[in-house]
């Protein structure tokens, strides 16, 4: 239940639209400082509102009792236990009735004796009497000389409860023999099914350690849940995603696309993690496919062999900064040309003034800009679409 948390995309929504509003910043962009700013400010809105959440949330649930904590306990989808009367089934083999004499027969003038529904059957516990029923009629056969019974407590709670040989006396006397008490009755086993009702301090405690009751608590289960399989390296938790009482899991692996069996994995391990009531989605993040086309400058002249080498390094660079991103996570050109011009010695610089790249090519046009003058937003149709933003072949052509 959330007071006053929100999602984090409705905060960063809010905030741009505000500030576009309302100021002259227009460096809004994936990418730019301000919007990296901007995301981080936002998290920690969003964790002070977990936090206000929590702290309400705790207020409510020691400030309630009866009635009105039953109703709490129904926002986070926990029904208070009710009492239950202790039971034992016919094919449990608790409760039988038996004769020490030949058989039934014997004690019936050859007839079958039939106990109806609702006999009772007494026994004492610490100086208390005891009282359970027939739940369903039974039939004591001739040529049988004992017979098991499906008996109830007479009240519910956790009082009736008794141990073995405890019941050993019933009120049914429609037989011939009665007189001799020779149809006898006891119970082989303990019973020990029936409950109390719930009581307010344990309802609260279940409450408290409900993992819906903290959004956050919630949100670090499933993602120390999802990290834990092998070939996990990371992953980003959307609340709500699908609407109320849904999370959306984007996984990241260790490799450029994660097979299906790993979101499989992944699945399943949220879904235990999850807390009650909540429905939790593992999927591959829908991103982009990167192409390059750029223009290495040396310090001096290198040979074939050199530039091979190079060219093969600035491949590796590409591929290791792209392939690392995380989900959400902004690509920053200065960034990535800074580790290719660090990559060699000989390498002097890329691109050209304001421009480290030629044209960067993309799979989809879902970015609308990395910079205002770096990103060239070409279609190379070539490309298809990829669940994670990664380097494929030899997407890197060197002028």
């Amino acid at each position: 239940m959330a007071i006053f948390a929100k999602d984090k995309d409705e905060l960063l929504s809010q905030s741009i639209e505000f500030l576009k509003t309302n100021t002259s910043i227009t460096s809004q962009g994936t990418g730019s400082k301000f919007l990296t700013l901007l995301k981080i400010h936002n998290d920690q809105i969003y964790d002070a509102y977990l936090t206000f959440d929590s702290n309400i949330l705790a207020g409510l649930l020691f400030g309630s009792e009866g009635k009105m904590l039953d109703y709490l306990a129904e926002t986070f989808s926990i029904i208070r236990y009710q009492s239950q009367a202790s039971s034992a089934s016919q094919s449990a083999q608790i409760v039988k009735f038996y004769t020490n004499e030949l058989n039934f027969g014997s004690i019936n003038n050859s007839q079958n004796i039939v106990l109806p529904a609702g006999v009772q059957i007494t026994g004492t516990v610490n100086g208390e009497s005891i009282v359970y029923y027939l739940s369903e009629a039974l039939t004591l056969t001739t040529s049988a000389s004992e017979a098991y019974a499906a008996v109830n407590a007479l009240g519910e709670g956790s009082s009736f409860n008794i141990p073995a040989g405890t019941l050993r006396y019933h009120n049914f006397s429609d037989y011939t023999d009665f007189g001799n008490k020779s149809l006898q009755v006891l119970n082989v086993s303990s019973i020990d099914n029936g409950t109390d009702r719930e009581t307010d301090e344990n309802l609260r405690y279940r409450i408290q350690n409900n993992a819906a009751f903290s959004a956050k608590a919630n949100r670090d289960a499933l993602e120390i849940a999802a990290l834990s399989v092998s070939g996990v390296s990371d992953v980003k938790i959307f609340r709500s995603y699908f609407g109320i009482g849904t999370t959306m899991i984007l996984v990241k692996a260790t490799t450029p696309v994660p097979s299906a069996d790993l979101l499989l994995e992944v699945q399943e391990a949220v879904s235990e993690a999850a807390a009650s009531g909540e429905k939790v989605f593992a999927q591959a993040p829908e991103s982009l496919q990167l192409s390059f086309v750029l223009k290495i400058n040396y310090k001096r002249e290198v040979s074939e062999n050199e530039r091979a080498t190079i060219e093969k390094n600035v491949k590796s660079v590409i591929s290791e900064y792209i392939n690392n991103l995380d989900p959400g996570e902004p690509f920053f050109i200065n960034t990535l040309a800074a580790q290719i011009i660090e990559s060699d010695p000989l390498i002097s610089s890329i691109g050209q003034p304001g421009r480290f790249f030629s044209k960067i090519y993309l799979s989809r046009t879902v970015l609308t800009s990395l910079t205002t003058v770096e990103y060239v937003k070409d279609i190379y149709p070539e490309e298809t679409e990829k669940l994670i933003i990664s380097i494929q072949a030899d997407p890197i052509r060197f002028l």
